[in-house]
């Protein structure tokens, strides 16, 4: 009977360890596909549109994307870029052809208990760069 309360238990953690990591990287699709998305809907916003109109827009598109999850900190940025990916100004004043980023970040907290030997927080980060369509 100890041997199998032990084996048990070990089984245990480890189908929860298994079920977090999917859970895991659950998150971190639907962190990138948020993302993306709101990259679409930045790149095709019509020049036309309020610089708060406009980023309203974007920001309901990533929370529809996503899904109800939610991250600590939970940041959304959205800019002007190069072709590094570095901040070159406000995303509304980027003309056609100029690269849009839009970078969702978050902390992940685990459902179940670590035991100390899992990370109990994850930093989680999606980014995705377009070129803008619309001005």
């Amino acid at each position: 009977m100890v041997e199998f309360a032990v084996v048990c238990s070990l089984c245990f953690v480890m189908l929860f360890a298994i079920f977090e990591y999917g859970r895991y990287l659950m998150v971190r699709a639907i962190v990138d596909n948020a993302a993306r998305e709101g990259a679409r809907v930045a790149v095709v916003t019509p020049s036309s549109t309020t610089a708060a109109q406009a980023t309203i827009d974007v920001n309901t598109a990533i929370t529809r994307f996503m899904a109800g999850q939610q991250l600590s900190n939970y940041d959304v940025q959205i800019f002007q870029a190069d072709s590094t990916g570095t901040n070159t100004g406000a995303w509304t004043d980027t003309a056609f052809g100029g690269n849009i980023v839009v970078q969702v970040s978050g902390i992940y907290t685990p459902m179940f208990p670590t035991f100390g030997f899992l990370p109990s927080s994850v930093n989680v980060v999606g980014r995705s760069m377009m070129r803008c369509e619309a001005n």
